[in-house]
């Protein structure tokens, strides 16, 4: 056992503490010792068992399993990373009105900030080979507004 569980809970692994949960309800519910008893020896919270025990009447035992949070949603859709994908491997900064040959993380935020403020402005053409129209992010088509012109 790692000396740093004992002084904080948080570091206990998962696996760990999904048999903690389970060996606490067994020793409730198959043994019989009071929930009282059991969170003083294993060193729990008497809510915590409670909510445990809760749970495992619930669910059974795959309640008692670590979960993993949701997490927030992703910002960006399935559809911008397709385009980032294509805009990476087919093309250059330059050819997006930068004045640079490599792809950066800022350039890279800054044309998917504007693809995602501007989706009212989308428009679903082909490019013009003279470069005058609209420019194409994979087949995506900004309007002329949301370009950054190059300087």
């Amino acid at each position: 056992m790692n000396d740093d569980w004992l002084s904080d809970g948080r570091k206990v692994p998962d696996d760990v503490m999904s048999y903690f949960r389970k060996a606490v309800v067994r020793a409730v519910k198959e043994k019989g010792y009071s929930p009282d008893l059991v969170a003083e020896v294993f060193g729990f919270s008497r809510s915590c068992v409670y909510d445990w025990l809760a749970r495992f009447d619930r669910e059974g035992y795959e309640a008692l399993e670590t979960r993993v949070a949701p997490g927030a949603a992703p910002k960006i859709t399935e559809e911008i990373e397709d385009w980032l994908k294509e805009v990476v491997l087919n093309s250059t900064p330059m050819e997006h009105g930068y004045d640079t040959v490599l792809w950066t993380r800022d350039i890279l935020a800054q044309l998917v900030s504007l693809l995602q403020n501007s989706a009212d402005e989308r428009i679903y053409e082909r490019r013009e080979e003279d470069r005058k129209g609209p420019v194409l992010f994979g087949k995506i088509v900004l309007s002329k507004q949301y370009r950054k012109e190059p300087e």
